[in-house]
């Protein structure tokens, strides 16, 4: 028996992953019930996990009677050319090892998989609330194209009653014998002509009695229905006819079929299907147009958007086609801000193939939500041993992280969201009263003074000297518990030797490494405690507004685990932030928008980076955290000593101001300021002002707070009345001098 078909294409099995050819016409088969040979086409496919062999058939329908009989393996046209013994089945149970040639490659389970709705009600609500989507869309779509729909219906209706009409008359005038006559008439036979003729009318005679039975009689039925079953059976008739007559008007000239309905372009914030996936991958030339995907499982929602497991082309990789997510974004006409392209590594701890990606598609912008801290309402202590709540996904996930053995940079553009994102760290890190906090605030202290109260070690606000000589202690620190460590024969600090986490914190890194005098002090200093201090658990956290490569050098960058890209100028500054050509790969931050303000690349060292949010925190927020951060210590008895001798010149002069006036209610500031250059030209005289008294109080201000900062306290200029009747006027006061003295009153 010969048949001409076509030779399938190849088949490529999921457990397997190797290409073999499908079995040609000849090869009979037989598979295990409940079992199936996978289409790595089909994009509704099955993920399966248990393999079994498929087996070669003992015999095919064709040679049942024959099935006893032995034939050479040469046989002609009778023969088994498939390449397998007769008794294969036998052979195998007789302990063969031998595998059948292409059989041996397919593998298939004994069940399918559990569907993931089954098992999951997030799934099944997930499921449910999309389908809800889609029908309220679709109702919308179509009930705004009904008047369409109906003309078109009616258009088809009157098509159709026209060519029943036409047909009937044709049928009932017997036109279909007009042919016979018309070439009896060319061939000049008018015997022929006349008794086709006769025919012919005598046979529309007969068909016009037959129409006008059935026409009468489908009156008549009209009738008799409507007096017995009343006007819905004659409704339910006429809508007959109409659908009749709409189905005879549907069909073309050219012999197609109209659609009565529109099929709409469903836009992704409803639907993702398998067709628009890869047609949107084509435009976005990630595959060529001849080159088919894999959907691993079908396209799922994933938070508010779809997700997709894509299985690439062979030959194309992953890190191929992740830099073109804008492309993608085009593709699907959707922002760039919606679309999440990852090349996938693992899966479920185990390795997955360099050509699988997975795409998630929002259904509106991810980042129009913010996310609180779950640290702002937080009582209790954290642990930093453990991990603390960073930042959120993509997804609005919350991404922990760890910090033992780390280390972190956060840097972007001015008004990139760095100041927030890392307030999660520096309220997780007050939080615990046994981490250690080493200070090096910019901007005067302006971003970080709430925190100054419980720091063990703080530099001078920018003063880069002053920042050199913490790192020394620092790496002096680091030395110790490296002996520490030692003594114990271990090779990386425990929390049951003693030593709290020390987290240095550098507010404004391109402030102090680029200091014409001290930067490349401080760039040796931090690069050894980058690379040193990890197992002693010291974690350095910088921060910078200016990444570039003279602020975050290749050798500090490329030690740091935990990197934190927000929006930059240019795709160079992105790469000097996350590495070098990650850009290239798609991990740029010059394209995160303006507005999505704390988003960035988050690079952690185990894995790929991904897009994230900062957490919002307010400043009053970030305040009474402090404050709780004062009282967990102050209760475990961890606060930082005061040195038991800290010089306060400025205080004391503001004392000694009160104290030669007489010890009066108060001062006011320019009283306070015309003492000081009394008593202290050198440092308060207005000329080292440049004449402006109002930059004298901001600086008799930064002195104070700087000097009383170690003692959890503060003097600033209040209103008062100096006099009974006087005006008010602002300045400082003696009961709250003496009360930062700790000092009583005098008796009047």
């Amino acid at each position: 028996m010969s048949h001409n078909i076509e030779t399938p294409p190849a088949v490529r099995v999921e457990s397997t992953d190797v290409e073999v050819p499908a079995p040609t016409m000849g090869d009979v088969v037989e598979i295990e019930p409940r079992r199936r040979v996978v289409d790595p086409l089909d994009a509704e496919e099955l993920l399966f996990t248990k393999p079994v062999t498929l087996l070669p058939a003992q015999a095919g329908p064709d040679r049942a009677d024959d099935e006893d009989q032995e034939e050479p393996a040469d046989a002609g046209d009778g023969g088994d050319d498939d390449g397998f013994d007769d008794d294969a089945d036998a052979g195998e149970d007789e302990g063969d090892d031998e595998d059948p040639s292409w059989m041996a490659q397919f593998v298939v389970p004994d069940a399918a998989p559990v569907p993931e709705w089954l098992v999951s009600s997030e799934v099944r609500k997930a499921q449910a609330e999309q389908v809800k989507v889609w029908a309220a869309w679709h109702a919308k779509y179509h009930a705004a194209r009904l008047p369409v729909y109906a003309a078109r219906m009616i258009g088809m209706a009157l098509r159709g009653l026209g060519r029943g009409i036409a047909w009937t008359w044709r049928y009932a005038t017997a036109a279909d014998h007009a042919p016979e006559i018309r070439d009896a008439r060319k061939a000049g036979d008018y015997r022929m002509v006349k008794t086709l003729v006769k025919d012919r009318t005598k046979t529309a005679k007969k068909r016009l009695i037959t129409t006008g039975i059935v026409a009468g009689a489908g009156v008549v039925g009209v009738i008799v229905t409507a007096a017995l079953a009343g006007l819905i059976a004659v409704t339910a008739l006429g809508a007959a006819a109409i659908t009749a007559a709409v189905l005879g008007g549907r069909t073309t000239r050219d012999g197609e079929i109209a659609p009565i309905v529109d099929t709409p372009a469903v836009p992704v914030e409803v639907e993702l299907g398998a067709d628009m996936l890869r047609a949107a991958m084509v435009d976005a030339t990630m595959i060529k147009p001849t080159q088919e995907i894999r959907l691993v499982g079908p396209i799922r929602p994933d938070g508010d958007g779809w997700a997709a497991t894509v299985d690439l082309p062979s030959g194309v990789a992953g890190e191929d086609v992740v830099g073109k997510v804008t492309k993608l974004a085009a593709a699907l006409n959707v922002s760039a801000a919606r679309v999440v392209l990852t090349a996938l590594v693992e899966a479920d701890g185990e390795d997955v193939p360099e050509g699988r990606v997975e795409i998630w598609v929002a259904k509106r912008d991810p980042y129009a939500k913010t996310y609180a801290s779950p640290l702002v309402d937080r009582i209790e202590p954290t642990d930093m041993w453990g991990k603390v709540p960073l930042l959120r996904g993509v997804k609005g996930q919350l991404i922990e992280v760890e910090t033992f053995e780390k280390s972190f940079l956060f840097a972007g553009e001015p008004g990139a969201g760095k100041s927030m994102t890392a307030a999660s760290l520096l309220m997780a890190i007050g939080l615990d009263p046994h981490a250690e906090l080493w200070l090096a605030p910019a901007k005067q202290g302006v971003d970080t003074q709430d925190w100054e109260p419980i720091c063990a070690r703080m530099c001078e606000p920018d003063d880069p000297e002053s920042f050199h000589e913490m790192l020394q202690e620092l790496r002096a620190e680091m030395d110790d518990r490296y002996a520490l460590i030692r003594s114990r024969r271990a090779k990386k600090l425990h929390r049951s030797m003693g030593k709290p986490l020390l987290f240095l914190w550098c507010d404004e890194l391109a402030f102090f490494i680029q200091d014409e005098d001290w930067g490349k002090k401080i760039h040796k200093a931090l690069r050894d405690i980058l690379a040193r201090g990890r197992a002693s658990g010291i974690v350095p956290v910088l921060a910078t507004q200016k990444p570039a490569a003279t602020v975050i050098p290749t050798d500090l960058r490329d030690l740091i685990a935990y990197r934190w890209g927000g929006r930059c100028a240019t795709s160079q500054a992105s790469d000097t932030i996350l590495g070098q050509g990650m850009a290239s790969l798609g991990y740029n931050a010059a394209r995160i928008r303006r507005r999505h303000r704390g988003v960035g690349w988050w690079f952690a060292e185990e894995a790929a980076p991904e897009l994230s949010r900062g957490q919002l925190v307010e400043d009053d927020e970030q305040k009474a955290v402090a404050e709780r951060a004062y009282e967990l210590r102050r209760a475990a008895g961890t606060l930082p000593e005061a040195p038991e001798e800290v010089a306060t010149p400025t205080l004391d002069l503001v004392r000694a101001a009160l104290a030669d006036a007489g010890d009066p209610v108060g001062l006011a500031t320019a009283e306070v300021l015309e003492y000081l250059a009394k008593v202290d030209p050198d440092t308060w005289d207005l000329s080292h002002f440049e004449g402006k008294p109002l930059r004298a109080a901001n600086q008799l201000s930064t002195r104070l707070a700087a000097e009383l900062a170690p003692f959890g306290t503060e003097l600033k200029p209040e209103k008062f009345r100096p006099g009974t009747g006087a005006a008010s006027v602002r300045g400082y006061r003696l009961e709250d001098v003496l009360a930062v003295l700790d000092e009583e009153p005098a008796a009047v």
